[in-house]
């Protein structure tokens, strides 16, 4: 018994441009998606927890709670998206379904932890800049450069915060950068985990043609732009009438094809006006007879219905005639 939800009916759906973008199946896409934002959400939850425990050991507790915060936000996400991976791979509608849904909260985390790092960043600033300088007072810098590294140490506590605080103002920039991709891209992720769980609930997509039988995905799951072919016989089931006895063509019928029987054979010959059959002959005329007049053998005398000659008593003779 079929127990898949019926397709969607009605408008298409906000996301429904993704559908067209991507003609094909969307399980690749959402593969890759979801494991390129697990990756990156581990990436964001190692660097939080690591400045959390710079944060803890200098002190800052405005860093430290900032830092908590953030870092569970992103461990949340990465739970998600490897949820995500892992319903693309199983391609099962109850999975891809809880994962489209959940990828709303996956979004909402992204704006919402990027929109508290850009708050964080400018309200924060002056502890940012000292727990900077405190960290790298005294160390060695390296520069990363098409001629090769270079090194620089600073000497002084008024170097390192002259450092710091061109750290800070390049971090500006990047970070209000970082927060409308994330958030941009995170929208964009989330319409194609819906457009992809739209596929698995339309059985005409392209994705359920693996599923489907190989017969079935040649013909019922792509759409007929010709006129089907010509069907000389198409079954249709019926149930016996009251009174009526299943027998044989009634059997037949309701199996889906109709049943045999032998052909009638030719007309049986009038003797009349057919002949026994003889072999061509090409100096003979055709035989036939009608209007009284007879060809290749065939008299009157033989009709039952032909009329006899009759002597004309009414006519007046003429040329001497009687």
């Amino acid at each position: 018994m079929e127990t898949r939800a019926p397709p969607p009916q009605g408008p298409p759906p906000s996301y429904a441009f993704v559908t067209r973008v991507y003609r094909s199946t969307l399980r690749p896409v959402v593969a890759i998606i979801t494991a390129i934002s697990a990756f990156w959400a581990l990436a964001q939850y190692i660097g939080y927890f690591r400045n959390y425990g710079v944060d803890r050991t200098l002190n800052v507790a405005k860093l430290t709670t900032y830092t908590i915060v953030l870092g569970a936000i992103y461990m949340a996400i990465l739970v998600i998206q490897i949820f995500g991976f892992f319903s693309a791979i199983s391609n099962r509608i109850p999975f891809v379904r809880s994962y489209a849904y959940l990828s709303i909260f996956s979004t909402l985390a992204v704006i919402g932890a990027g929109l508290l790092d850009v708050v964080a960043h400018f309200t924060l600033k002056d502890d940012i800049i000292n727990t900077c300088t405190q960290v790298i007072g005294g160390d060695t810098l390296v520069y990363y450069g098409f001629w090769g590294p270079v090194y620089h140490t600073i000497s002084s506590t008024q170097e390192a915060q002259g450092y710091c605080t061109d750290a800070w103002s390049h971090d500006s920039w990047a970070t209000i950068l970082s927060f409308i991709i994330t958030s941009i891209a995170s929208i964009l992720f989330t319409c194609i985990a819906f457009g992809y769980l739209h596929q698995l609930m339309d059985p005409t997509s392209p994705v359920n043609s693996a599923r489907a039988p190989s017969y079935q995905a040649r013909t019922d799951g792509y759409p007929s732009y010709y006129n089907p072919p010509y069907n000389a016989y198409n079954p249709t089931y019926t149930t016996a009438y009251e009174g009526q006895t299943q027998n044989d063509y009634y059997a037949a019928h309701n199996r889906g094809y109709a049943p045999s029987y032998t052909p009638q054979g030719p007309p049986p010959p009038i003797p009349e006006r057919d002949e026994p059959f003889v072999p061509p002959d090409d100096h003979k005329l055709p035989s036939y007879s009608g209007d009284g007049h007879v060809l290749a053998g065939i008299d009157d005398k033989d009709d039952p219905f032909s009329v006899p000659d009759e002597r004309d008593v009414t006519s007046r003779p003429t040329g001497g005639g009687r």
